[in-house]
């Protein structure tokens, strides 16, 4: 009994669950048509059933059409992940990308900035020597107050120092 009852439930477990139910319903339609005599159906079961030939190549299709309708949803799944997943691979490879590009210009913009600083305060040093040597000549010459004025000025001034010298000769 239990090797058919299996081998109906992998055939389809719709045709034992319908054995079941038909089972239930005789046993419910005996008791009512006996319950005047006072017998009481227990139980009742069909213990086989003879299905055409061309009735069970129909079960059995429909049968084989659920399991290839689950397949191919089964499958569509897959893809649709499958393909979701390399959509946000590339989404992430591009941020990543993206912030890559971000840190490396600025990291750029970093480095310039501190060469021109760097070159900034040369070329101040620079200056503040050649400050510092003109004015040890400047105070070792005899020159007069307004002389010096002039050197001072040019020193002092917030234009670079060859435009100075340039302007002040051309007095």
């Amino acid at each position: 009994m239990e090797d058919r009852r299996s081998q109906y439930e992998e055939d389809g477990g719709q045709e034992v669950t319908e054995r079941e139910s038909l089972n239930s319903s005789i046993v419910d339609a005996i008791n009512q048509a006996s319950d005047y005599w006072g017998i009481k159906c227990l139980r009742y079961e069909i213990k086989d059933i003879h299905v055409p030939p061309k009735v069970r190549e129909a079960m059995q299709m429909q049968v084989e059409a659920e399991r290839r309708k689950r397949a191919m949803v089964l499958e569509s799944e897959g893809t649709r992940e499958s393909a979701i997943n390399v959509a946000e691979g590339e989404k992430q490879a591009q941020i990543l990308a993206s912030e890559a590009e971000r840190a490396e210009q600025i990291n750029q913009a970093a480095g310039e900035a501190n060469a021109i600083l760097a070159k900034a305060k040369a070329r101040g040093e620079a200056i503040r020597l050649v400050a510092d040597a003109l004015t040890q000549q400047v105070t070792g010459l005899h020159l007069t107050s307004e002389s010096s004025a002039v050197i001072f000025q040019i020193l002092n001034a917030e234009k670079p120092l060859h435009m100075n010298v340039q302007s002040y000769m051309m007095q």
